[in-house]
C-alpha cells in the first residue's frame, strides 16, 4: 500500500489516500476515474479523479499548468481505454480463430467439449 493522490480539477485541490501502489501500472484505464475510492473534494464534495501514487502535480497557483496537467490526465485515460479495446478485440478475435482450428479436428466428444469450453469464453468476453 502507498498514497495515491485524487485532484479535483475546479478547486485545483488535491487529496491524498491509501492506495495500491501499482494501481495504474496494471489497470491505467483508472486514470482519471472518478469511481476509485469515491474520494470527495473537500472544497466542493465533487467526485475526486484518480491520478494513481507516481503523477506529479502542479502548483495550485500556476492555472495554465493545472490546465495541461487535466488534458494530459484525459490524455492518458483515454489512450488506456483505447488500449484495453484493443486488447479485448484480439482477445475475441483469437479466440474466433481457434474455435475454427477446433472444428476442422476430427471430432470426438472432448473436442466438442473443448469447443463449447472456448465458445463459452468468447461470449464471456463480449459481455
Amino acid at each position: 500500500m502507498c498514497n495515491g493522490t485524487w485532484v479535483c480539477f475546479p478547486c485545483r485541490a488535491t487529496v491524498r489516500r491509501p492506495s495500491w501502489r501499482h494501481a495504474t501500472d496494471v489497470r491505467p484505464w483508472l486514470i482519471g476515474s472518478t469511481s476509485v475510492g469515491r474520494v470527495r473534494c473537500p472544497h466542493c464534495a465533487k467526485l475526486c479523479q484518480f491520478i494513481g501514487p507516481t503523477i506529479k502535480v502542479p502548483p495550485k497557483r500556476d492555472a495554465r499548468a493545472w490546465r495541461r496537467f487535466q488534458e494530459r490526465i484525459v490524455r492518458l485515460g483515454i489512450e488506456a481505454l483505447d488500449e484495453r479495446y484493443k486488447k479485448s478485440v484480439r482477445r475475441r478475435h483469437e479466440l474466433e480463430k481457434r474455435i475454427v482450428e477446433l472444428k476442422t479436428r476430427p471430432q470426438s466428444v472432448g473436442m466438442r467439449r473443448l469447443i463449447a469450453k472456448v465458445q463459452e469464453e468468447l461470449r464471456d468476453d463480449a459481455s
